[in-house]
């Protein structure tokens, strides 16, 4: 308790300054509170997109705003490089406290405002689709405020990565706000503005709407206010002299800062939410004469749905955690065998997926599959029997265990079998 304590006390002796912060950092959430509303996103988000197309804008591809789209790697590498050099030639006692002090407050500024907290949470995890991905603009989403989370790994939208990336520079600003007042509004200013340009790029391709960009400036601000003053105590330690410190201190101490936000933010990653959408319709079997269908997939549960006619439909959703390389694959391989359609679909992993979920749906037209061979692994393969089923139809269940309808005459798990139709059946 004594620990805290002292640094409330500490903290209050500069309230002079992050009380103005305070301020700035609510006026950058009010900014974004009114730019979510619906009414603007949409009509931002229409001004650049025509009919789910992006790249719409005429200057899309001109300078600077192409150039824009690749800068935030550029100006996060150069302020990091610059900070890890100098606090690797300060080990040796080398510099001066202060920029030590500065040093690490950057590093831990731009990776928790831009990757742990803008990217690695919220991003992964937020579920708002991209413009490009809502039915208003030819998606198949419709479209979620920024205020209605959706579910995690499905929509990547909320926040802007790229602007957030530019925003967590306003560190900079509080670097310079004590010593060089004027100095630190300018950055502040420059800083808003480059992140601002950097978002219109995001805009102009369906990728962000204008609230994903407000509240990353507003996240970013508000994550290095609260490092620079409640975290860190930048002031405190800026002001306060230096204990002397051993030379391997000082190199554990940098192998620390290093170490730790690269074990957390894989940690992170790895609990990364994957999402796979499926919706496949394959017309080709709607005026075939017989065809076969094989699945092939460990993944996820099987329902199988006969009707009487239409086209072979192909729905699901998976989910999971992984990294974020990590994901769902899927393939539909259509040939014909001795003038008879073949339609093979599989569905498998690509990395390491952690609590894999989700359903696969087959919608079957009896009057064109005669068919059907399944390897399912271990999942369950639940077959619905809805429509007209045909007089003569061969399943073949290589793995998985198999559960059927009331009205068929087979049941338990079976290697394969040729089932009839059920006279009793209307």
């Amino acid at each position: 308790m004594k620990g805290v304590r002292a640094h409330a006390e500490r903290l209050w002796r500069y309230q002079r300054y992050w009380r103005a912060d305070l301020i700035l950092a609510g006026f950058l959430i009010a900014v974004s509170v009114g730019l979510s509303l619906p009414m603007f996103d949409l009509a931002v988000a229409g001004h650049f997109l025509q009919s789910g197309m992006s790249n719409s804008w005429p200057l899309a591809d001109t300078f600077p705003w192409n150039w824009l789209y690749a800068a935030p790697r550029i100006a996060l590498g150069l302020p990091v490089a610059a900070a890890l050099l100098y606090l690797l030639v300060s080990t040796a006692g080398v510099g001066n406290h202060r920029y030590r002090v500065h040093c690490v407050f950057l590093l831990l500024a731009i990776w928790l405002g831009s990757g742990l907290v803008s990217e690695g949470v919220l991003k992964a995890n937020w579920g708002r689709p991209r413009p490009l991905e809502v039915d208003v603009f030819g998606g198949s989403w419709p479209f979620r405020p920024v205020w209605s989370p959706g579910v995690a790994g499905r929509g990547r939208s909320f926040p802007c990565g790229h602007s957030a990336a530019v925003f967590t520079l306003t560190a900079l600003y509080f670097m310079l706000r004590r010593h060089q007042r004027r100095s630190a509004l300018l950055v502040l200013t420059g800083v808003l503005a480059f992140g601002w340009a950097v978002g219109l790029t995001r805009l102009r391709v369906g990728g962000h709407y204008l609230s994903d960009v407000a509240w990353s400036a507003s996240i970013a601000f508000t994550v290095n206010l609260l490092l620079y003053y409640g975290v860190i105590n930048v002031p405190a330690r800026e002001d306060a002299d230096p204990a002397p410190s051993a030379p391997l201190h000082r190199w554990r101490s940098l192998a620390l800062l290093i170490v730790i936000p690269l074990l957390l933010q894989l940690a992170v990653a790895a609990a990364s939410p994957i999402y796979k959408r499926m919706v496949r319709c394959v017309p080709e079997f709607a005026e075939s004469q017989g065809g076969a269908l094989e699945l092939l997939t460990d993944l996820c549960p099987l329902e199988i749905e006969f009707v009487d006619e239409g086209p072979l439909k192909i729905m699901g959703e998976l989910f999971g955690h992984g990294l974020p390389w990590a994901r769902y694959e899927t393939s539909l391989h259509l040939h014909e065998r001795g003038g008879i359609p073949q339609a093979q679909y599989r569905c498998w992993t690509r990395g390491l997926i952690f609590h894999k979920r989700g359903k696969l749906r087959i919608v079957v037209p009896s009057a064109h599959i005669y068919k059907v061979i399944i390897d399912a692994g271990r999942q369950p393969v639940d077959i619905v029997a809805i429509g007209r089923l045909p007089d003569h139809l061969t399943m073949q269940i290589w793995s998985g265990g198999l559960r059927l309808p009331p009205q068929w005459n087979e049941t338990g798990p079976v290697k394969q079998i040729v089932w009839h139709r059920n006279e009793s059946v209307r």
